[in-house]
């Protein structure tokens, strides 16, 4: 995987490509997920379009294994929660997505809210900080499945 950052507009800027552990993990900690095999850009400014107030948002084409991720810097959790809607769209199956309903929801869909909710997930197990208000056993099983999901060239 590479990422590269930008800062403004990703025309303009300067790339610069770093490894998932120095862009992604605080500096004495490593990320405890898999990546998704694609190009990530990070560009440091806020979303683009209808989604200037949202904290963070990916940018995606179906036709492309690249994304471009609009997030503020020196926010891990934030960064983490972007790359946790990459690692779905591009590493989950159907059957995974089913898994993860199965284990924490009580939809039949896989939804928008589902998948934040699978965001939020992928961020703690990356940061191994699990939220205060989820059981430690739930935790650990969101992180297990993270890991079971992730494509074997992935790991």
């Amino acid at each position: 995987m590479r990422i590269r950052f930008f800062v403004g507009r990703p025309a303009r800027a300067a790339t610069v490509v770093v490894s998932l552990i120095a862009a992604l993990a605080p500096a004495s900690a490593e990320a405890h997920v898999p990546v998704p095999r694609i190009d990530v850009f990070f560009v440091h400014t806020g979303c683009p379009g209808d989604l200037g107030g949202a904290h963070g948002c990916v940018e995606s084409s179906p036709a492309s294994t690249s994304r471009t991720v609009y997030v503020a810097p020196n926010v891990p959790f934030e960064r983490y929660h972007e790359l946790g809607h990459a690692f779905a769209d591009l590493s989950m199956t159907p059957r995974d997505k089913r898994v993860w309903r199965i284990a924490f929801e009580s939809a039949r869909t896989w939804t928008t809210a589902i998948e934040e909710r699978f965001a939020d997930a992928y961020a703690r197990c990356a940061l191994h900080s699990p939220a205060a208000a989820i059981p430690r056993r739930d935790h650990l099983l969101a992180c297990a499945l993270v890991w079971r999901f992730a494509p074997a060239s992935t790991t």
